[in-house]
């Protein structure tokens, strides 16, 4: 299975009641509660998939694969916490941002 990288992406904020959503339990339950146009994620591993076209995932610590009701896996990276403009911690609001899809072998 290959995946391709969008060349820009806009981070969007992530609620979390729990302390990390860099859990793949929590980021399912997640998705049950909020996200009804996605079934699953899973972690994603840069060792079993290959990039299209060269841009790939150096590392893939924080990257996940969302897939979705009409059967696509999209890429999705949860990055750092939230914080306000005197730079504050907002607690549980994190960045996330989609980053790509898994597309078949070509």
């Amino acid at each position: 299975m290959k995946y391709f990288l969008y060349e820009e992406t806009l981070w969007q904020l992530f609620y979390c009641k729990y302390n990390s959503p860099k859990n793949i339990d929590i980021i399912n339950k997640f998705i049950k509660l909020n996200w009804t146009h996605y079934t699953h994620a899973e972690k994603f591993n840069k060792d079993k998939y290959e990039a299209y076209d060269g841009h790939s995932i150096t590392n893939d610590e924080d990257v996940y694969i969302f897939y979705t009701t009409d059967n696509k896996a999209e890429l999705w990276q949860i990055g750092s916490k939230v914080t306000d403009c005197q730079y504050v911690i907002i607690p549980n609001l994190y960045h996330i941002r989609k980053i790509g899809e898994l597309i078949s072998k070509i």
